[in-house]
């Protein structure tokens, strides 16, 4: 199984992965994050909880359309992608699920990533609500659950930087996620391939 794990974080500008990425590592949340300019990485080793170790290596990709054309390769070996989103960008998601299905590997697991749920507020009302009666968390718990079912039954996720919630969760369960290791590649000796190709003719010059 793999031991160190490629996890691109990918999104519409101003989703949050910046905070979100730095929040999980550091623990600690910044308000008015700078957006990403440029593609980055950070690491975090974890202990998965059969004892085994494993190292995310996060990719903090930029979400502005001028580096959308450029970054095609970072895509490449990756073993999850988290496509993030809030309320505002969840019309995106089929944009960047679609970048995922055109660049990254086949076996790239896509994760659904709803970010800053602390912007609705305290949704504990929903309990006692009409369920007949349209509320705005609900609405958009179930648009993300449709799409999940829509990518074929995807992971989804909840978030917030700011109240530190779902992260942990998030990356709990991608350490735990079981990867193959790839396949290698049969490696041909051309010195046997040319010997094949040119066997000895018994002396004949014809």
């Amino acid at each position: 199984m793999k031991d160190v794990l490629k996890i691109l974080t990918i999104g519409s500008v101003g989703v949050g992965k910046t905070s979100l990425i730095n929040t999980y590592i550091e623990d600690s949340y910044t308000p008015n994050e700078s957006s990403t300019v440029a593609p980055s990485t950070i690491e975090k080793n974890k202990i998965k909880s059969n004892g085994d170790h494993v190292k995310l290596n996060i990719w903090d990709t930029a979400g502005q359309e001028r580096f959308q054309n450029m970054c095609h390769h970072f895509y490449r070996d990756a073993d999850v992608a988290l496509i993030c989103f809030d309320e505002k960008n969840k019309n995106s998601i089929d944009l960047w699920a679609l970048r995922v299905r055109e660049f990254a590997e086949p076996t790239t697991r896509i994760i659904l990533v709803a970010t800053k749920m602390d912007t609705f507020g305290d949704d504990s009302h929903l309990q006692n609500s009409d369920k007949n009666e349209s509320n705005p968390v609900a609405d958009f718990r179930e648009y993300c659950s449709r799409k999940s079912e829509e990518l074929g039954n995807v992971p989804f996720f909840e978030t917030s930087s700011l109240a530190r919630m779902g992260l942990n969760e998030l990356f709990d369960y991608i350490s735990e996620m079981e990867f193959s290791l790839p396949k290698k590649e049969k490696t041909i000796d051309i010195k046997d391939q040319e010997n094949n190709s040119n066997p000895e003719k018994d002396g004949c010059n014809c």
